[in-house]
């Protein structure tokens, strides 16, 4: 075996490894560390230390063959023993070689080149990927923000133009807005989706704040209450309603404030099914009440009739004679009125 060709050959590998450029990075905010140069990566890759080894070793071998080679070469024989003397006074003081390592045969002697990325590159990558997910979140929530400025100003010029007598014009249609988002699975993969922009948060929390300032104010106010009314047993007689009311009328709010602004187009003359179910529910639940109010103090029969002769007079002027006129009114007030019989038959 030609151990002077493996040995260049080795050399060139070497070299051609440590020649090799590294990725380029096609970003310039991150600055590469010094460890990420071709050369330091290379030095530092086990395969090479490797190869160095190696190297080392076939030197080693072949100082050892040639000694032995030209000491057998003398032919006297005094100055061959001596000869052979010293070079066997050389051979045992020098160190013993190292077993050589397993080597393929010369049509395998060509090694697998490094990979394309070393670790320090590998670990830009994944800061610019983390960063790119960290920008498009940011985005999506300055782009939300955005579309809430956009929301509240549609709301103010509406509210101009009904003020002015306009009535109301459509101006923006958000109810299919989405907004891009980065999210990472249970094996830390990074998903890339799309989410309904939340253009209503700050009415529902108006209405949970509202909600809340409610029930503290009728709580204080049952506890500063007279005696008398507890006498009465009046609050324990519509107390049950009055809650049933309020949880109708909470959870059917959201559903008409939602179905309302997210079209946001012109109202027409007509209501919608589930405004007519609501104010007719809510007449027959109220009727239903009224007769118990009633049959316990039938004295206020006189001022529950003045109030609704009183509501549908009112509702009939904004129909007929008002300068702006809201047919709608006159609508709620009939249905409020048929609920009201209606919940007297039962």
């Amino acid at each position: 075996m030609d151990l002077q060709a493996i040995r260049e050959k080795l050399q060139q590998q070497r070299q051609s490894y440590a020649s090799t450029p590294s990725p380029p990075v096609d970003w310039g905010e991150i600055e590469t560390s010094p460890q990420s140069s071709p050369v330091a990566a290379a030095a530092a890759s086990p395969h090479l230390a490797q190869l160095a080894t190696t190297v080392a070793q076939l030197k080693q071998r072949s100082r050892h063959q040639t000694v032995s080679h030209e000491s057998a070469s003398h032919g006297s024989t005094s100055h061959g023993s001596a000869s052979h003397g010293s070079a066997s006074h050389e051979y045992t003081t020098s160190p013993a070689p190292l077993p050589p390592p397993s080597q393929p045969d010369s049509s395998n002697a060509v090694v697998s080149t490094l990979p394309l990325e070393s670790p320090p590159d590998l670990m830009l990558h994944w800061q610019r990927l983390r960063s790119m997910a960290d920008r498009i979140n940011d985005l999506s929530q300055q782009q939300e923000q955005a579309m809430l400025e956009m929301k509240r100003a549609a709301e103010r010029v509406a509210w101009i133009h009904r003020q002015q007598g306009r009535g109301e014009i459509p101006l923006c249609d958000y109810a299919t807005a989405i907004l891009a988002q980065v999210n990472q699975d249970d094996q830390g993969a990074y998903v890339l989706s799309y989410r309904p922009a939340d253009l209503y948060q700050p009415e529902r929390e108006a209405d949970d704040v509202a909600r809340t300032l409610r029930d503290r104010t009728f709580a204080e106010h049952r506890q500063a209450s007279q005696p008398g009314w507890d006498d009465w047993g009046l609050s324990t007689l519509l107390a049950e309603p009055w809650s049933l009311i309020r949880d109708i009328w909470f959870k059917l709010r959201p559903v008409l404030v939602i179905d309302h602004r997210s079209s946001n187009r012109r109202r027409s003359a007509s209501l919608g099914w589930t405004e007519i179910c609501f104010w007719f529910a809510g007449a027959v639940i109220a009727r239903l009440a009224l007769d118990l109010v009633l049959a316990a103090y039938p004295g206020l029969w006189s001022f529950v009739v003045v109030a609704v002769i009183a509501c549908t007079t009112f509702a009939l002027y904004r129909a007929t004679l008002a300068p702006r006129i809201d047919i709608t009114l006159a609508y709620r007030t009939l249905l409020i009125v048929a609920g009201l019989i209606v919940g007297g038959r039962f």
